[in-house]
């Protein structure tokens, strides 16, 4: 088809006056932050480069962040309308922040997830087994998938608007969270604490190295935070490190399948369908056996690395003052 006359000669006018300039098909803007910032809107990208320090507070980023090789992105308030992506060693710590898409960790050294609310899905993983990532979510309203392929799980209050699948990682520890979809706990080395949540779909807790406790009371600690629900079925299987079940609620089925030792079950357990497979009643004097590291354990461990890493990161960006982003 003929293009319209008028359009042909009024380009050409344009050129011919000098005023015709070529604009290319991507021009998005990517703005490099080291140091600080407060309440400014980044109009597009944003890039911590390797080893550095952003630390923002009330700061709107259209676009990405980019967290490079071993730099840390601390963040309070903080709105992003793109995704979050960490490389390896990296930080990403959001407090009372939202990301309109989602976080993704590679071989990363952390993310810390508190009072903040993620539209997209949070994923960490590791290429090295040696990588000790983390995943830690306080109070935080994640829109979709919670997946962990490496490190420490913890998750403590807040809700989880898809599954929460953590396989291979070295514990999982879930207090008082809502799960709308299922969870998964597979194949950890340290076991994993289940106390007080909400959990719509049907889950599966198997291949656990260490001590599985499901419920507020239990050997590796009492999180008084009620009894568990479980929406649908429920699978405990495979798990080598001794399982107690306790304070628990399941609206379907309870399968208990190749545990050894067998899953003890209290008396505060409650299936609206069958329980299927071996169990034993809880018995105290084996209890402390089943595993030698303890949620507490866990939690303040986890706490301490966040401390540790935090002060550090906070100390190297006013180091560095102002970031200049507008």
């Amino acid at each position: 088809m003929k293009k319209p006359i008028t359009g042909v000669l009024t380009v050409a006018a344009v050129a011919a006056a000098g005023m015709f300039t070529a604009v290319p098909a991507s021009a998005d803007l990517v703005t490099r932050c080291i140091g600080t910032a407060g309440e400014v809107t980044v109009p597009g990208d944003l890039v911590v480069p390797p080893g550095e320090t952003c630390d923002l507070t009330g700061t709107t980023v259209d676009g990405d962040v980019r967290v490079r090789a071993g730099s840390d992105l601390i963040g309070d308030g903080v709105s992003i309308t793109g995704d979050v992506i960490g490389a390896g060693d990296a930080y990403i710590d959001l407090v009372g922040s939202e990301v309109a898409g989602a976080v993704t960790m590679n071989s990363g050294y952390g993310v810390v997830l508190e009072e903040s609310t993620v539209t997209g899905r949070v994923l960490t993983r590791a290429a090295d087994e040696a990588v000790g990532a983390f995943v830690y979510t306080l109070d935080a309203d994640l829109g979709a998938d919670l997946v962990a392929r490496a490190g420490d799980v913890y998750v403590e209050s807040g809700s989880v608007a898809g599954n929460l699948s953590s396989v291979g990682t070295t514990y999982t520890d879930v207090y008082g969270a809502f799960i709308d979809g299922r969870l998964v706990v597979r194949d950890t080395a340290e076991g994993s604490m289940l106390c007080g949540l909400t959990v719509q779909g049907t889950s599966r807790i198997g291949g656990n190295a260490d001590l599985v406790q499901i419920g507020s009371d239990g050997p590796a600690t009492d999180c008084d935070l009620g009894a568990s629900y479980w929406g649908d079925t429920l699978r405990v299987d495979t798990n080598t490190g001794g399982v107690v079940i306790d304070d628990v609620i399941v609206n379907a089925d309870l399968r208990l399948v190749d545990n050894e030792p067998l899953a003890q079950l209290g008396d505060n357990v409650r299936v609206r369908g069958e329980v299927i497979g071996d169990s034993d009643p809880i018995a105290e004097r084996s209890l402390r056996t089943f595993a030698e590291s303890d949620a507490d354990g866990h939690r303040d461990a986890i706490q301490d690395r966040i401390a540790e890493r935090t002060a550090t990161a906070q100390e190297q960006a006013a180091e560095a003052g102002s970031a200049d982003l507008g």
